[in-house]
């Protein structure tokens, strides 16, 4: 099955609280866009592992596939629309987790980058 329609039906399955055939369906899709390597693919289907992960409840599973969703575009440019969604996941996710701290200044610095701009003395440029 093409990894396009594995990222769909995972999506598709998701949404109807089919977990366990959805992660397996996610799962492939990940592993095929990173092999490609189709880094924009790969990115969506980390939002959605991320998305399922934390609607089963493993917060932590949810900030990694999320973490690693939101550094393929800071290498490889992505859709902006797609990074918005995946630091609004990681930002709610980290709350979640009642990591406030880290979530927002994780998000705060992603957003910046995105942005070009960067806080006054913190080093990290734009």
């Amino acid at each position: 099955m093409a990894a396009r329609t594995q990222l769909q039906l995972g999506t598709d399955l998701q949404r109807t609280d089919d977990f366990t055939a959805a992660l397996g369906h996610l799962t492939a899709a990940a592993d095929t866009f990173q092999s490609l390597p189709d880094h924009r693919q790969h990115a969506a289907a980390l939002l959605q592992l991320g998305r399922l992960a934390r609607r089963q409840g493993h917060t932590d599973k949810a900030v990694l596939h999320l973490r690693e969703a939101a550094t393929l575009p800071t290498c490889y440019p992505a859709d902006h629309a797609q990074t918005a969604a995946v630091l609004l996941e990681l930002s709610e996710t980290s709350f979640e987790q009642r990591d406030h701290v880290e979530g927002v200044e994780h998000v705060g610095r992603r957003a910046r980058r995105c942005a070009g701009t960067a806080r006054v003395g913190d080093g990290r440029g734009g």
